[in-house]
């Protein structure tokens, strides 16, 4: 399966409170999807957003000639770099409790050792979960895609015991930095989803 949406990145961290929150209902599909791109271009879930963090990059999209799919490409900015899912409007949270025996999935490809740089993260009210050594959950920097699964408990353990799935205000983020990174790092991403198993 073909895939392409480019993140071209120079470094990351991040950090956005929000105040208390309206909940919407349970998720409770088998499969909820973030992000995915194909023909159509980029297909976020209704009632979310993608969100750069303080200008750290500048997203850039067009239409690739050749696959017909779309090439979306970050421009970093600044000497680290973030960005997020967030659920939409950003004073609600969404519950995904039914999804804490599932994982988060993503497709992703690169020729750099991101492990050392990238970390990957959700978010319920001001409490983040990230998960680093990506390549301990399917990364592997050899320029193919990739799938990776990172199972929730492994950020609900992140995220201490005030880590509640119920309150989800970021499905899915992304944090980049740590010394040594190339001043030009890239990495694709797509198809961006949680399931239940």
């Amino acid at each position: 399966m073909k895939r392409l949406c480019q993140f071209t990145a120079i470094l990351g961290i991040f950090a956005v409170s929000f105040a208390t929150a309206s909940v919407y209902g349970a998720v409770s599909q088998d499969k909820f999807t973030v992000y995915s791109a194909g023909r159509a271009g980029k297909d976020a879930a209704k009632g979310t957003d993608l969100y750069v963090w303080e200008k750290t990059c500048v997203l850039m999209e067009k239409k690739d000639k050749k696959t017909g799919y779309y090439r979306c490409t970050y421009y970093m900015v600044q000497d680290w770099f973030g960005f997020g899912y967030v659920v939409l409007p950003v004073d609600t949270t969404k519950n995904m409790s039914g999804y804490a025996g599932g994982s988060v999935n993503f497709w992703m490809r690169s020729t750099f050792d991101l492990n050392k740089y990238l970390n990957i993260g959700i978010k319920s009210g001001n409490n983040a979960a990230w998960v680093g050594n990506i390549a301990g959950y399917g990364f592997v920097n050899d320029g193919r895609w990739c799938r990776i699964s990172i199972p929730v408990k492994d950020f609900i353990a992140a995220g201490g015991d005030s880590f509640d799935l119920n309150g989800i205000n970021h499905y899915f983020m992304v944090k980049g930095s740590g010394e040594g990174m190339p001043y030009l790092l890239t990495f694709d991403f797509c198809e961006i989803y949680w399931s239940r198993k």
